[in-house]
């Protein structure tokens, strides 16, 4: 029995608990149905990376509930969700805090309000497509990650986690 065949719902849970979102199940189950996807040009292959560690948040789920690791479980695409979930827990652990943990909600609401689904949910599709597509500003503008001030590079050409480094440096200042 795998991942998606019995822990689907309590992973779910897991994850909106994670980020303090379980009174926005609504939202929340939008994100994790939809794929993370991203390009294969340049440095934007190394968002790969990111589904990766999203992936990896389902095999410490598993290894809580005691469940052996399933090979086929990983072989699903990363979600939305997921990622976001990922890239808060890695700036609490790596970037911004001390990595216990207790930031990973502010910096997960603090991604879904710069991507502008708080004041626009009824436009999700095309806000995540925009995102997923690179298609926000140069600046990061409609992107988890606007650089505001002196932004230098095109956020449209810069990978994931670069992203976040430069926005969350601007905003520890």
């Amino acid at each position: 029995m795998g991942f998606r065949a019995w822990n689907m719902y309590d992973y779910f849970v897991w994850l909106c608990i994670k980020v303090d979102a379980t009174d926005e199940f609504g939202l929340m189950e939008k994100l994790h149905d939809r794929e993370f996807t991203w390009s294969n040009n340049g440095n934007l292959i190394r968002d790969e990376n990111r589904a990766d560690a999203a992936k990896h948040l389902r095999r410490i789920f598993l290894d809580n509930k005691c469940v052996p690791d399933i090979y086929g479980d990983m072989l699903v695409p990363a979600s939305v969700l997921e990622v976001l979930v990922a890239l808060a827990i890695d700036t609490d652990d790596k970037l911004a805090g001390d990595g216990s943990g207790d930031r990973v909600p502010i910096y997960f609401h603090e991604m879904i309000e710069n991507l502008g689904i708080y004041k626009n949910p009824d436009k999700l599709d095309y806000i995540l497509d925009r995102w997923l597509n690179r298609d926000f500003e140069w600046d990061g503008t409609g992107s988890p990650f606007p650089i505001h001030r002196g932004c230098k590079y095109d956020q449209r050409k810069v990978e994931l986690w670069l992203q976040a480094c430069g926005y969350f440096s601007q905003e520890l200042r």
